[in-house]
């Protein structure tokens, strides 16, 4: 009797743990792989600057000294879905001060974006494309290097021209196109800019202090 027991206890839990088993098992298909994407060495170089480096920036229509600053980093990732994989993007944000205010980059792999008008994200930097051609709808119109580039008689060598186009938002003013050209050097940042409707304003990298 005590065989009969011992066996039909044997075989009720080997019935439970096959119930278990198939009921993890529909979840276990379904759990997507992960990729975790984080901001490239390369990008760093370029647009990576510790708080405290800034840039002094002459404007060559009214002569005016303007300057942009670094005071806060932040750092977060982000889930973006696939087709079959959820992509974590690390992004780095580069808080600036001084009339770029407002205008943060935030670096994402080979990609720098920044906030434009109001909620208005616009890519202005990226290290896997190339474009000569103008374009007239809105978005990035350049995206190439630059060789033996001078600003205010100092050679910065080889450059990033970077130009986009943007519709500036502001639910509080009329809304009106930009025209954005900047050239980036890479360790240093942006080494002249040209901005407005287009080019009221032309800003020429005068001096900086930068640490990465």
């Amino acid at each position: 009797m005590k065989t009969y027991l011992a066996y039909y206890v044997l075989i009720v839990a080997l019935f439970s743990f096959c119930k278990k088993d198939n009921k993890t098992e529909p979840a276990a298909q379904n759990i997507r792989p992960e990729k975790t994407i984080y901001v490239s060495n390369e990008l760093k170089e370029w647009a990576y600057f510790n708080i405290g480096s800034y840039w002094i920036y002459k404007d060559s229509i009214n002569n005016t000294l303007d300057s942009v600053y670094v005071y806060k980093i932040t750092s977060a990732f982000k889930t973006q879905l696939a087709l079959d994989t959820n992509r974590i993007y690390e992004e780095i944000t580069i808080w600036l001060g001084g009339y770029s205010a407002g205008m943060d980059w935030i670096l994402s792999g080979n990609t720098i974006r920044r906030v434009v008008g109001v909620n208005n994200v616009m890519q202005i930097f990226n290290l896997d494309t190339t474009l000569t051609v103008n374009l007239p709808a809105y978005g990035t119109n350049k995206n190439y290097s630059i060789s033996n580039f001078s600003v205010l008689n100092t050679n910065y060598g080889n450059v990033r021209c970077f130009a986009f186009k943007y519709l500036f938002f502001n639910p509080h003013q009329t809304n009106f196109d930009v025209y954005e050209t900047n050239y980036w050097k890479k360790n240093i940042g942006i080494v002249k800019s040209l901005y407005g409707q287009p080019n009221s304003s032309i800003r020429k990298l005068l001096r900086y202090h930068v640490t990465q």
